[in-house]
């Protein structure tokens, strides 16, 4: 079989004090490679060969690396395109998958913020709650989670940050004015009520703060894929002098939607990510030039592979699945190159249930009183805590079955037990995925569990010509099998997925081949 480059992904990595991009392609085995090109703003390589099974643009945006294009006309091509320039190294991994890395040195991003004094203001604190959500979300509280994200990323890349507030404290203006002289940027974090989407605020007749709010704005609302709002003026802050300035709200609270997302750490994350990208690329236009020692792409050479873990789990990128792909096309599509008899393919349950149809608008559902009076019960993290989801759940499960649920759960909390809404409502409400469980461009949508997954599974298997699974997996290491074809060993298949490989967000890989009869080094098994 030849090689095929199954999946993509890149992550932040830190080693030894070092930040590098680093962008792993995977594939089913190891084939020769080559880089094409390697300029100011791009490195290309091919895989001679290869075979792509997903291409197109996978979108990174991690204020280095823009984006990865996987095209297929000459083997598998691979082009990296950068915000800035950077030295990249690169390795091969042996394993099952094989992988190819590529590590770009964030160097390049510590010339224009090592020094730099970045003063973080998340607005509000203590009885000052800002904006409330239409649940129970406070504005304060999401701010400060979102400048603890922003203020992690910036230290990593060498900046200097001054928080106006870490805890839940109120601060008076004049003191974040104070602090704000000895600052080189600030950043005011909110997340109040206005137009969905996302706005940045900037003092008036302050080019170099518009400039900066413009940036912010843009890279904000392609991390985010939220709408951008804008800019306006916000003339309190001009009482923060000459130095630049910007107040950015990230969403609005008060929105059904924008409130779910705002309960998802990842989507913060993204919303942290996005202003520091605009940062990144305000203090680059303005301070790039001038960097000390700023180097041009370069490859450096091949760095010393680690030891790669035994997997044998080969994950799978796809295109973006829609309620009108045909699941049986898509899974043959994309496994036929990839499996083999012995092996297990794996589905993630969201993606068999948006195929199925049962990914819901949340502004279509109504809730009714018993729906609104029961979602204020669960955790504010919970996929029931909101009026919307809780309304799916009674029209799942009846609304007795609901109300018994929330009686167990209720006698239940006071020992210590939890799981029993689940026990007696149904426990296929717990698959139920609000928005701030789901992944763009269903991020406003809920989305409800699978329909029948063992007779799904037994009808791929017979398709496909091996074993089959649907599971719900989390990074938590719990690994919940909802249907399996006959002959699937439930025991190895949730061992093999426990490091969580399927992935529904950026990640955009909704399933899985378990290597059946994979072994590497000293010929160790799979399982």
């Amino acid at each position: 079989m030849r090689a095929v480059v199954t999946n993509l992904w890149s992550k932040l990595r830190v080693e030894n004090g070092r930040v590098f991009s680093r962008v792993v392609v995977e594939t089913t085995r190891p084939a020769p490679w080559r880089v094409t090109a390697s300029g100011r703003d791009r490195i290309a390589m091919r895989i001679d060969g290869g075979v792509a099974l997903a291409c197109g643009v996978v979108p990174v945006h991690d204020g280095l690396l823009e984006e990865v294009r996987v095209t297929a006309e000459q083997g598998a091509e691979v082009e990296l395109s950068l915000d800035h320039p950077a030295h990249h190294y690169l390795h091969d991994e042996e394993g099952v998958p094989h992988r190819i890395v590529v590590d770009i040195d964030r160097e390049s991003l510590a010339h224009v913020l090592s020094g730099r004094r970045i003063v973080l203001a998340p607005g509000h604190g203590g009885g000052h709650p800002g904006y409330s959500g239409p649940v129970n979300l406070l504005e304060k509280d999401v701010v400060l989670a979102i400048a603890a994200d922003l203020g992690r990323l910036l230290s990593e890349a060498g900046a200097g940050v001054l928080y106006t507030r870490r805890t839940d404290s109120g601060v008076p203006w004049s003191q974040r004015v104070a602090l704000a002289g000895a600052g080189d940027l600030y950043i005011s974090l909110h997340a109040g009520a206005g137009r969905s989407g996302c706005a940045t605020g900037y003092p008036p007749g302050s080019p170099s703060s518009l400039e900066l709010a413009r940036l912010v704005l843009e890279k904000l609302a392609v991390k985010t894929h939220l709408a951008g709002g804008g800019t306006y003026e916000a003339p309190h802050l001009a009482d923060l002098g000459p130095v630049p300035a910007v107040e950015v709200q990230a969403v609005t609270i008060t929105d059904w939607v924008e409130e779910g997302l705002l309960r998802s750490p990842t989507f913060r994350s993204k919303v942290a990510q996005g202003v520091f990208n605009g940062l990144v690329s305000y203090l680059w236009r303005r301070h790039g030039d001038a960097a000390r020692g700023k180097p041009a792409a370069l490859i450096f050479g091949k760095r010393p592979p680690e030891a790669n873990t035994l997997s044998g789990v080969i994950p799978v990128r796809t295109h973006l699945v829609t309620e009108g792909d045909d699941l049986f096309e898509l899974v043959e599509r994309y496994t036929k190159d990839v499996a083999e008899p012995g092996d297990v393919v794996v589905l993630a349950e969201s993606m068999v249930a948006i195929t199925q149809g049962r990914a819901v608008p949340q502004q279509s559902v109504r809730p009714g009183p018993l729906a609104t009076f029961l979602s204020r019960f669960p955790a504010k993290d919970g996929s029931l805590a909101t009026p919307h989801a809780m309304q799916l759940a009674i029209e799942e499960a009846g609304a007795p079955r609901v109300l018994l649920g929330a009686a167990a759960a209720a006698v239940g909390r006071p020992f210590g037990r939890r799981g029993d809404f689940y026990r007696v409502a149904g426990r296929h409400l717990a698959l139920i995925d609000d928005v701030a469980g789901t992944m763009w461009p269903y991020e406003k949508h809920i989305i409800l569990g699978p329909r029948d997954p063992d007779r799904l599974a037994g009808q791929l298997k017979e398709r496909l010509g091996v074993d089959v699974v649907v599971v719900d997996v989390n990074d938590i290491r719990c690994v919940d099998i909802l249907g399996a074809s006959s002959g699937v060993d439930r025991r190895r298949v949730s061992r093999a997925l426990l490091s969580n490989p399927l992935g529904n967000d950026d990640q955009q890989t909704p399933l899985a081949v378990i290597k059946g009869a994979a072994v590497i080094g000293r010929a160790r098994p799979v399982w």
